[in-house]
């Protein structure tokens, strides 16, 4: 419920005594449900998010105002950093002191996200309506290092500084180009040995339609549970739906499945050499996938 007069800012003439910054906390925004701050165009990086809060509204004197309850959550990211955030229990129950709480977190998209978020709990109508919910007073975001300060080391550790470096950076060179070489020679091996079962399906079939993995992921929405038509002992079936918009359904081989290549393989052969209007046709399958994947023909009200 908003504030009857429509406001999200509030305000207090009271002097705060545990800061040098009393005007900046003389003023807050609130919401009856949601605060949301973003960056936007950040350098990807570590951040300092800096948030500082004081109750203002909710006085801690004996009258009836007192007893209202400003609870909420605080995500930054995404992820929940504080649960039943409450400002007046940070501060031992006192109106008009300054809470601060600082986090860091990692910027990956260029963009940071601050969510104040009323979870439900506290009060809703005292005083008034439309003034609980989640208060901030300020906060701020900067980068590690953005203040220039450095280290004021001597020139000895400077110099050790930069021989370790450039070791560091070194040995991480070579790490990394022995990790490079052995994923080239596994990929490669791998690439290879599709290679030969590719030409041996092709022996046996001809050329059927071959189908990449990342098309048939994409037509059954990365296999969803959602799609699955049923199960044998082959493995289970996905309905998808392909580039061209054809309706197809796709048998995956099981990891528990006693069938293996051979099975597949022949699988292939015996319904790629007969067609029949009872029968479901084969539009093709994929074996550059973990599992081999067989794509049919989709019977709408057919097993």
């Amino acid at each position: 419920m908003d504030p009857s007069n429509g406001s999200y800012i509030i305000y207090t003439s009271r002097q705060f005594t545990n800061t040098l910054d009393s005007e900046l906390f003389q003023t807050a925004r609130m919401s009856p449900s949601s605060l949301r701050y973003f960056g936007i165009g950040l350098k990807n990086g570590m951040y300092s998010v800096v948030l500082q809060f004081a109750e203002i509204f909710f006085p801690d004197d004996e009258t009836w105002k007192s007893v209202g309850k400003r609870i909420f959550n605080i995500y930054i990211q995404g992820d929940l950093k504080e649960t039943d955030f409450d400002i007046k229990k940070q501060t031992n129950g006192k109106s008009y002191t300054v809470i601060q709480r600082q986090y860091t977190v990692e910027v990956m998209n260029n963009f940071i996200d601050i969510h104040l978020f009323w979870a439900g709990k506290g009060t809703c109508c005292i005083p008034e309506q439309g003034f609980y919910g989640p208060s901030i007073s300020a906060l701020s975001v900067s980068s590690y290092g953005s203040n220039g300060e450095g280290d004021s080391g001597s020139q000895r550790n400077s110099t050790i500084s930069r021989t370790g470096l450039v070791v560091g950076v070194v040995v991480c060179v070579a790490v990394l180009g022995f990790l490079a070489f052995a994923g080239a020679f596994v990929w490669r091996q791998k690439r290879r040995r599709l290679e030969v079962e590719m030409e041996e399906l092709f022996t046996i079939v001809g050329r059927p339609n071959i189908f990449s993995y990342g098309e048939i992921k994409s037509a059954t929405d990365s296999f969803s549970l959602s799609n699955i038509l049923g199960r044998g002992g082959y493995g289970p079936v996905y309905k998808g739906k392909l580039l061209d918009g054809r309706i197809v359904a796709v048998k995956q081989l099981s990891s528990t499945s006693h069938q293996g290549k051979k099975e597949f393989m022949t699988e292939i052969a015996t319904i790629s050499a007969v067609q029949h209007r009872n029968l479901v046709k084969l539009h093709g399958c994929c074996i550059d996938s973990k599992t081999p994947l067989l794509v049919y023909e989709y019977l709408e009200q057919g097993s």
